[in-house]
């Protein structure tokens, strides 16, 4: 996967790898000694070894839909099976990240207590209330976030914006400072974001816009995640 995007001057530091089968589904059907399942334990090492082949990484896709990845547990169960740290990694965001806690497919790996607020009310599935519910119980236990009117944020922006990502001079879809690309997420609102090129390495990647209201911008991105062209 990776040769044919690099082709076209697209450049991906990991892919997402996933089991593609529901947590109902005929994953269960395990073969001893593994626990995890039919499907993730015959493709996710094809997947590492095309990945292996071709100089890319991938990243375990933390959803908890996934059958086989759907529990923290069988996560760990599936990176130790493959055992390829340097080429198999894992991802997950953070709400994914909280129903692992929750144990939300898998109640016997919840790491939450039963008793606790935050898993009372999201682990019933009765209705969308539970996100509601969730969300508050969050939104309750952060910090108090300031709120500034339109006219004090743009006062903010006094000065010009500062060098403060170095960019990498041997950079894979060798990009150069200066020059103009887009950058758009490689998953969910795909809308492209067009700029001058500040700086781009394994990490982040910086472009430069002009604003009618706060001037020259510089901002930033992950480069996981993203996909960076030139234009």
């Amino acid at each position: 996967v990776g040769v044919p995007t690099r082709t076209v001057g697209l450049y991906m530091p990991i892919f997402r790898a996933s089991a593609a089968a529901s947590v109902g589904s005929g994953w269960r059907t395990t073969r001893k000694p593994d626990r995890i399942g039919i499907i993730p334990v015959t493709v996710m090492p094809k997947l590492w070894k095309v990945a292996k082949d071709n100089g890319e990484r991938l990243a375990a896709e933390g959803e908890i839909c996934w059958g086989g990845m759907h529990s923290w547990k069988r996560m760990i169960e599936l990176l130790e099976l493959v055992d390829r740290p340097k080429t198999l990694g894992f991802q997950a965001d953070m709400a994914h990240t909280l129903l692992y806690t929750l144990g939300y497919n898998a109640l016997e790996d919840a790491i939450l207590p039963q008793t606790n607020d935050l898993f009372r009310a999201m682990v019933p599935r009765d209705d969308h209330g539970m996100i509601q519910r969730g969300q508050d119980i969050l939104v309750r236990r952060q910090r108090p976030i300031p709120v500034i009117r339109k006219s004090e944020a743009l006062d903010f922006r006094q000065s010009e914006p500062a060098q403060q990502v170095e960019h990498d001079p041997s950079d894979p879809q060798k990009l150069n400072p200066g020059q103009k690309v887009f950058i758009m997420a490689d998953d969910y609102g795909r809308d492209p974001i067009e700029g001058a090129l500040i700086a781009a390495n394994r990490e982040r990647v910086v472009i430069e816009r002009e604003d009618p209201d706060l001037g020259r911008l510089h901002v930033h991105f992950p480069r996981p995640g993203y996909i960076v062209a030139p234009v």
